[in-house]
Order: structure tokens, then sequence, then C-alpha cells
């Protein structure tokens, strides 16, 4: 929104605007904020593509448990499968907390 000097009427409604903008950038990112604990088992993104199948038809793309390893930075983690697989350097971003499978 854009003002002039000699309209100081639309100031409040500058200033709401802004004051709203902060407060979502605020809520945004402070929900993106994701931390792991060393040991806490996680769900790992993994999207596969096929090439001549449609999408919504492929297998899934969650892999896991995984358990984390180590914190090599704030947003990156080493990750392992088992005692059996190599570790895996990933971003959190492609990372989700894993809270069990559902119970059928």
């Amino acid at each position: 929104m854009r003002t002039s000097a000699l309209h100081p009427q639309s100031d409040g409604q500058v200033e709401r605007q802004h004051q709203t903008i902060i407060n979502y950038l605020a809520k945004f990112i402070k929900t993106r904020q994701i931390h792991f604990e060393i040991g806490q088992k996680i769900w790992l993104y993994n999207p596969r593509r096929v090439r001549g199948k449609a999408p919504k038809l492929q297998s899934r793309t969650w892999e896991g448990p995984y358990c984390v390893e180590k914190k090599l930075s704030d947003v990156v983690y080493c990750i392992r499968k088992s005692n059996r697989y190599k570790n895996k350097i990933v971003h959190t971003d492609r990372l989700a907390t894993y809270l069990g499978r559902p119970v059928e």
C-alpha cells in the first residue's frame, strides 16, 4: 500500500497491514523450526517416479522409521534405518516425526 506524506489518515492502515504481515511471518517461521533428538524415530520423504505410471498410483513416498544418529547442523541430520544399512545425511525438509503405525 502506498501513501503520500500529505495524507496522514492512511498511516494507520499501513501500520496495521505491516503488523498483520509480521504476525503471519512469525507464525509460519515458528511452525517450520523442527528439531530432532538423537535416537528419535523419524520418517524420511523419498519421492520415486516410475515412468508410465500415474503419481497417485505409485508407492508411498515416506520411508521408515529411521533413527537419528547425529546432528550435523541446525538443519542437517545423519540418520540410519538399522545397523545393517549405511548412514544417510538429509535435510530437515525431508524429515517428519514418527508417531508409530496405526493399529488395524
